[in-house]
């Protein structure tokens, strides 16, 4: 299967990118700035994310979306994530996005994301920002019309360098917990559920969210 991975060179691009290619997947890292790829062996096609067009994706069965917007332009998000839509409406090509734990529910008896929740002043602003866009750019996805996406969200607790352990447990639109009672997954843990996504398409025009554990 041939996809692509759009901000392959940030810290869970570049693990989605290992993981996909150790799986047996064609990957294309699209980037804007290639000269920061970690693995230089890959394809590249060399993209802002504004600037991707229908005919960038035609080659791919799936493209997966891991871009992280810096501090302080939050609204990439939600920017990119219209564009993305518009471009991906209509044709076969899958659009897996990674998006923000803020924009899980708490539980299915109040209908609240989790961004909505937090007590004024415990997040840090960029936090808060970042949170708040994710959320906007969910609805946005979840609300479109004829493209066939994919959510991948992660939990609360988001572990850059936390172990593989090759295990991970799927929820859909509500916050879960690993057996420890924690809304937590590493990176490389949560980069091997987005693959396994691929082959699965058990989420397809829908969300999922996955927890690990610490060992």
């Amino acid at each position: 299967m041939k996809i692509g991975v759009i901000g392959a060179t940030g810290k869970l691009g570049k693990m989605i990118t290992k993981t996909a290619l150790e799986q047996g997947f064609d990957v294309t890292a699209i980037v804007r700035s290639p000269e920061k790829l970690a693995n230089h062996h890959v394809p590249v096609l060399k993209r802002d994310i504004l600037k991707i067009t229908r005919e960038d994706i035609q080659p791919f069965s799936a493209i997966i979306n891991a871009f992280g917007a810096s501090t302080g332009h939050e609204g990439q998000y939600i920017e990119s994530t219209q564009h993305l839509l518009n471009v991906f409406k209509g044709v076969s090509t899958r659009l897996i996005v990674v998006g923000g734990s803020g924009s899980l529910y708490a539980d299915k008896t109040d209908q609240k994301q989790l961004i909505e929740l937090v007590p004024e002043g415990q997040l840090p602003p960029e936090i808060l920002a970042t949170g708040r866009a994710a959320a906007k750019a969910f609805k946005l996805i979840k609300d479109s019309q004829d493209v066939r996406w994919t959510s991948a969200t992660p939990p609360t607790f988001f572990d850059v360098r936390g172990p593989f352990t090759g295990r991970y447990q799927l929820g859909t639109d509500y916050l879960i917990e690993n057996v420890d009672g924690e809304s937590y997954i590493s990176y490389a843990d949560f980069a091997l559920a987005v693959v396994e996504e691929l082959t699965n398409k058990q989420f397809i025009q829908k969300r999922f969210t996955a927890v690990g554990e610490r060992h």
